[in-house]
């Protein structure tokens, strides 16, 4: 088991221990510093030591033990003195705060205590992927407020799909863009793509926020090109720019040829999350650990960089959240007569835009009479990292892959 695994199993048994003692403490502080009321039975003096051991010994063990025992190359020793180190760490700050809320109850005291309490109890689990501060970055747009025209509700025939001819196409990892490119809503040549035309792109037939996907394709622009004003679709395929290892419908780089294009094993793995039924942040988010456990076995060089980075930029694991949630947010329905989206679609559309990357207008879909903001797709990346974390560790493949396979399925489309 790993580190991270045993850790967030261990913190699961004790978290409702933990909090209601954290909660028996502050009671007790409050009382003694704002009744001012003595301590007249062993029985509370207990519970607040006892719960000052808990509290401790859990952030000891969390932060500073357990992460450092699965560093490579210490000795039985070196686990030792970890071992004995920790005891007198915890033992000495267990009697100084012991001594300070239990013999001096000051206001000063209170609030200091309330405040390392709460940092304690804000503090992720150790390895744990950072989610990035989620800013509305729209701000840094040349433009604001850009409107068009609603999207169309029907396909207009300018707009047919075509298959791309990838001797002489440029196409992306990205099965969005290359929908838009597929149906000539950018370029049908994928090539030469500035950021304006990206977010108008965006905005005219998905009814997205033009300022906050403006600064999405400016940066994926220069994280690929530094310095270039536009790219083509392909620019996006370079490893660990914008594509990434794990990804939901894709081979890693590396595993064989054709990293690009979707595998179909692992569209019908994606479909069958929900045993054929809608599928939701919850489905998408244990899809997530699914492909990240997925590339671990079968890549020996898998990678997510940045995952305790705080910059969505940089933040790989990020952004592969991000992408598990955005085909949720453009491709659901309206709630009705709400500015939202259900936040659920239906594997006759997932198959339609996965597969053929093409925007399902056959399947019942229109774009959003609503424009979707930067803000209503954190609010989706959150609730996938919401289940993410709070989900199994390990998840199996609905359609029956193993770890043990040795590698993904062969994936016969050539390369874009």
């Amino acid at each position: 088991m790993s580190s991270w695994q045993y850790i967030r199993e261990e913190k699961r048994g004790k978290d409702a221990h933990f909090k209601t003692s954290f909660a028996q403490i502050i009671e007790v502080s409050l009382s003694l510093n704002f009744r001012r009321i003595a301590i007249q039975t062993g029985q509370v003096v207990s519970l607040s030591i006892d719960g000052f051991k808990l509290i401790w010994g859990w952030m000891i063990r969390q932060y500073v033990v357990e992460p450092l025992e699965h560093i490579d190359g210490l000795k039985d020793g070196d686990h030792i003195f970890l071992r004995l180190s920790s005891v007198g760490l915890n033992s000495f700050i267990r009697f100084v705060t012991t001594k300070l809320i239990l013999t001096a109850p000051t206001m000063r005291s209170t609030v200091l205590l309330f405040i390392c309490f709460t940092a304690v109890c804000a503090l992720p689990p150790p390895n744990s992927p950072t989610v990035p501060t989620l800013d509305d970055f729209s701000k840094f747009a040349p433009k604001q407020d850009v409107q068009f025209p609603l999207p169309p509700t029907t396909l207009p025939s300018e707009f047919a799909w075509y298959e791309p001819d990838i001797r002489t196409q440029s196409r992306s990892p990205c099965p969005m863009l290359n929908s838009l490119a597929n149906h000539g809503m950018l370029p049908r040549d994928g090539k030469n793509i500035t950021a304006d035309m990206f977010a108008d792109a965006l905005k005219k037939y998905l009814n997205v926020q033009w300022s906050f996907w403006w600064v999405v394709a400016q940066t994926a622009i220069q994280t690929v090109k530094p310095g270039a004003a536009a790219i083509d679709l392909h620019d996006l395929a370079m490893h660990n720019g914008i594509q990434h290892d794990a990804a939901l419908t894709r081979n890693d780089r590396g595993q064989g040829q054709y990293f690009t294009r979707r595998n179909a094993t692992l569209v019908q793995q994606l479909l069958k999350m929900n045993h054929g039924r809608s599928i939701s942040y919850l489905h998408m988010a244990r899809l997530r650990r699914l492909r990240e456990g997925q590339s671990e076995a079968w890549n020996p060089n898998y990678s997510l960089p940045g995952q305790n980075i705080d910059s969505v930029a940089l933040n790989k694991w990020f952004l592969a959240i991000d992408q598990a949630a955005v085909p949720l947010l453009v491709l659901s329905d309206n709630v009705p007569d709400k500015k939202e989206n259900t936040g659920k679609v239906s594997v006759d559309r997932l198959s339609t835009f996965f597969n053929y990357e093409r925007l399902p207008y056959e399947n019942g879909w229109i774009p959003s009479r609503y424009e979707l903001s930067g803000l209503q797709i954190f609010d989706g990346i959150r609730k996938v990292v919401s289940y993410y974390t709070s989900g199994p560790d390990v998840v199996r493949s609905p359609i029956g892959l193993r770890l043990t396979d040795g590698g993904p399925p062969s994936n016969s489309d050539p390369d874009y």
